[in-house]
């Protein structure tokens, strides 16, 4: 990778459009200004880099926190991959998420940052994914080197710029960053012959340059059903504990797919109430079903449906004060509380190894987020809370969309989050309409929050 690079470019962003909208935004939330540019390079940088940790939900209907503990050390302690290790790595309770498991890097005597020789090359998708402590499956892996056998040890690079040819045997010369090493499950053939559409692991991971940790392959805490844990981010953890369920009460999951939020509300409420899972996407709900078996989520209904079209318009009701009715469509004014977790540009997924995304793409956004606003505030009951959240960076799809709904619906307040949880993360960034005693009640994660 070329270490000088033009101030509008990026190892990561593809479109240097999209790297200048995002430089000035970044400037916007600054007040010195000559600080900008240094800041901003850093600001990429962690966006570019995996976690520290990595977090693991726990199943709190079928185990506890110190249960689930107890099972992941197990599990590292008895995995001979890690024979390399000087120490095992931390595994501790999230001090303010009490179903929250937090994870360590590995700390190895094995130098990852060198690459092996024997290459595998994996799509930028699948790269980040082995960044963030996944195996290698075989639709990820593009190329792999004539050299190679089953049970080699292998260098996994990730393609920056899906230069790749699949089925490449020599090593490949276009942008590429080394990710880590493992050991080869299939051959050549297997993966590349025509018409073979195997789907298994290609390369059980042993390191990566990140560090975090990779469960071993079937490891049985993760695909059992029901299963202890689930790998899920801290923000993500987060979302549930802010909107607060409680046992009984009636909640909307907007855009629910693909339905890890909503198993953790079902476990928050006890399983006692009714939440609503509705997803545009059809083939989606097969999914949210799944994983709400896999956690034992027994309270949640699960709809194909566009929120933005499941308000029922009081004047075409006969009798519009009817209680809850189901399926969708609903009346206004029907549920406690409403997750509103919306589809995004997604730019806050790290690490960004490549992403290929256009400006006029990543201002398509808000219109959508809008309209689920909208649907949302139309739902909840008077005196109901309704929880927005985005997994991107971009002010227009956070701090301006509050800004825009207290301003569009003066009937709505901004809440802080809990004390006992609302001090993780950082503060919201500076935008028109949105006052400093505003920005301290939303949560925005960048560094140095890893």
């Amino acid at each position: 990778m070329n270490d000088e690079m033009n101030k509008n470019e990026s190892p990561y962003f593809h479109d240097s459009k999209v790297v200048s909208h995002l430089r000035d935004i970044y400037s916007s939330s600054k007040t010195q200004s000559d600080e900008v540019e240094n800041s901003f390079a850093n600001y990429l940088e962690w966006l570019n880099t995996a976690p520290k940790y990595s977090t693991y939900r726990v199943n709190t209907s079928i185990t506890t926190s110190h249960e689930a503990k107890n099972m992941l050390e197990k599990v590292l302690r008895e995995d001979a991959r890690y024979g390399n290790v000087t120490s095992e790595p931390d595994i501790a309770v999230h001090p303010s998420i009490p179903d929250l498991l937090v994870v360590g890097p590995i700390k190895t005597s094995i130098n990852v940052s060198s690459p092996v020789k024997c290459e595998v090359i994996v799509d930028s998708v699948c790269g980040a994914a082995v960044l963030r402590g996944a195996h290698v499956f075989a639709p990820g892996v593009l190329g792999m080197s004539s050299e190679i056998r089953k049970h080699d040890l292998v260098g996994v690079w990730a393609d920056l710029d899906s230069g790749c040819r699949r089925g490449l045997k020599k090593d490949y010369e276009g942008r590429k960053v080394y990710v880590g090493h493992g050991i080869a499950l299939l051959t050549r053939r297997e993966l590349f012959a025509e018409n073979n559409h195997i789907k298994g692991v290609a390369i059980q991971i042993t390191c990566t340059v990140s560090g975090c940790i990779s469960l071993p392959i079937g490891c049985e805490i993760l695909i059992s059903s029901p299963s202890p844990i689930l790998l899920q981010n801290l923000p993500s953890v987060l979302c549930s504990w802010a909107l607060n369920p409680q046992p009984g009460q009636l909640i909307l999951d907007a855009c629910a797919a693909p339905g890890n939020k909503t198993t953790h509300l079902a476990a928050l409420m006890k399983n006692e109430g009714l939440i609503i899972a509705l997803d545009k996407i059809s083939s989606k709900i097969s999914l949210i079903e799944h994983n709400c078996s896999k956690m034992s989520a027994t309270n949640v209904k699960v709809y194909a449906y566009d929120t933005t079209k499941a308000v029922i318009d009081p004047k075409e009701s006969a009798n519009p004060t009817s209680p809850f009715k189901d399926p969708p469509p609903y009346f206004p004014n029907t549920f406690d509380k409403v997750l509103l977790d919306v589809p995004c540009s997604a730019l806050g997924q790290r690490p960004q190894l490549a992403n290929k995304i256009k400006l006029s793409q990543l201002k398509s956004y808000p219109a959508l987020q809008r309209r689920l606003f909208k649907s949302a505030v139309s739902l909840v009951k008077v005196g109901g809370h309704i929880l927005y959240s985005t997994c991107t960076i971009t002010t227009a799809e956070n701090e301006d969309m509050v800004s825009w709904a207290l301003k569009t619906f003066p009937n709505i307040r901004l809440e802080a989050i809990s004390p006992e949880i609302g001090y993780i993360g950082g503060r919201g960034w500076p935008v028109q309409g949105l006052s400093l005693e505003d920005r301290q009640k939303v949560i925005r994660f960048g560094p140095p929050e890893d």
